[in-house]
Formats: C-alpha cells, structure tokens, sequence
C-alpha cells in the first residue's frame, strides 16, 4: 500500500508511524513504573511466617499453630511481645516490624492471635507493612473492639490503659485502623472466629471488610471451640496451612470440615 504513495507521502506515514510507536512505548514506560498504580508483585513459593500472640500471652501459646507449619516445611518466627502484649500496640507494632525485618525477607505472611491480630494490623498500616505482607490471617481478633475491654474502660479507666483502652470499641487506634478501610490493598487478609467466643464480644467483631471471613461453626457446626481453642484447633489449622500454601480462594462451608481438620493434624 505504501508503494501506490508517492515518496514525499510516505516519508510523512513512517514518520507518523514511529512517533505512535515512541508515545506507546513511553506510556508503557511510565505505567509499569509507576508504583502509585500498579502494586508491587508479591513473591511466588512460601515465605516465612511471624506468629504474633495475643493479650498477656507470650510466644508459647502458639506452639501448636508453629509446629503444624514446621511440619509443612515453612520457615516460622514466634514474637513476644514487650510487657505480654498489654502495653501500647503500637510499640508492640514496632517488636514485630523489627522481628519482620530481622526475616531479611522480601515478604513475609503474618498469623496473629486475639490482640496480635491488631498489632499486625497497626503494623501493616502504621509502619509500612503493607508493601511486605502477602497474606495476614487473624484468630479471634477484635477488629472493632470487646465490650469487655469497654466494661473495663467504664469500670475503672485507671486500671484499662494501653492495649486493654485500644481494645474498648470506638477506641482512637481502632478508628483508625478501619478507617477508611478495613484491608486496605496488599495482602490477602483471612479472618477466623468462633461463635462461642467468651472473650472477644460479639463474634462478628473478628470480622474484616473485604477479608475471607470464617466462622468455626460454619465450617464444623459440632465445635465447641472457643477463645483460647482457636490456636490448637485442628480446622483452624488446616485454614492457616490452606492460606498460607495458596489454596484457600474463599471461606470454606461443610462441605469441608473433614478436610480441613485433617490438614490440621
């Protein structure tokens, strides 16, 4: 086609021609390297994982949950946190943004337990943590705060200070960990609760916005798991090492009881 133009018109089609390709080749340019909108990959295989234990605990409450991933062959790190995690959560964030940096890792995946749940959280989106984390499952976590912690507030605001005030619902930390999202984009976030949880009240305060939100009941409607059950519980478990292996796509139903809780063991 070119041929049937005249020289003077062809010159002006291939110059036309290269200056689109430039201005494609340039916005291509600009585009994958601008980090605003296009997030970092994630790294592929597994990473290691930091175990985060919750209030007035230590690292020991969440043998069984490193060991079951021991036995998976994944690299795993138990925090204690300073003063048993009832001090500030932010500073205990701090403990566990140095125990994710001493990883050396690119990526890491996060496991935190009641309380540990926030402090990971106050760490993805108060000291960068979000551009590290791949996945964060949270156990019992009060997302949106225990009326326990705000019967202690009302009780005696003197005694609840620290992690037990951040904890009350409507706190200043948990505002503005929710606000104005709740698993702001990055890691997948996978949240596990219990019905018959005597300590984080309600439930449903576990739960996140845009995260996959498991019920233990849902899944094995015989369980009688509470609280504390939740970091030795066999399908508890099986949802970590299905998570954290890539598997999971969506909160399990019945249908997988079974499965799960061998996976667990």
């Amino acid at each position: 086609m070119l041929q049937a133009l005249s020289p003077a018109r062809r010159r002006l089609v291939v110059a036309v021609v290269a200056l689109s390709l430039a201005a494609v080749a340039a916005a291509l340019f600009f585009l994958v390297n601008d980090n605003d909108e296009i997030p970092l990959p994630r790294s592929g295989g597994s990473a290691p994982v930091v175990l985060v234990h919750g209030y007035g605990g230590d690292s020991s409450a969440m043998a069984s949950i490193a060991a079951r991933l021991g036995r998976e062959g994944l690299e795993v790190i138990s925090v204690d946190l300073p003063d048993g995690g009832i001090g500030d959560i932010s500073e205990s964030a701090r403990v566990l943004a140095d125990a994710v940096a001493g990883t050396g890792a690119a990526n890491v995946d996060l496991v935190g337990f009641s309380a540990g749940g926030v402090v990971a959280r106050a760490y993805l989106e108060q000291l960068g943590g979000l551009a590290r984390a791949r996945y964060v499952i949270t156990l019992g976590s009060p997302h949106h705060g225990t009326s326990i912690a705000g019967a202690a507030v009302l009780t005696d605001p003197g005694l609840c200070i620290d992690a037990c005030a951040q904890l009350a619902p409507g706190s200043g930390l948990l505002e503005e960990l929710n606000e104005p999202d709740e698993t702001p984009p990055g890691p997948v976030f996978v949240t596990v609760r219990t019905s018959l949880d005597e300590t984080v009240i309600p439930p449903d305060t576990a739960m996140l916005d845009g995260a996959i939100n498991i019920e233990v009941q849902s899944v094995c409607p015989g369980s009688r798991s509470g609280h504390g059950d939740l970091v030795r519980d066999p399908l508890v478990l099986g949802v970590i090492v299905e998570t954290l292996t890539g598997k999971l796509r969506e909160a399990p139903d019945e249908a997988s009881c079974e499965r799960l809780t061998a996976l667990g063991r």
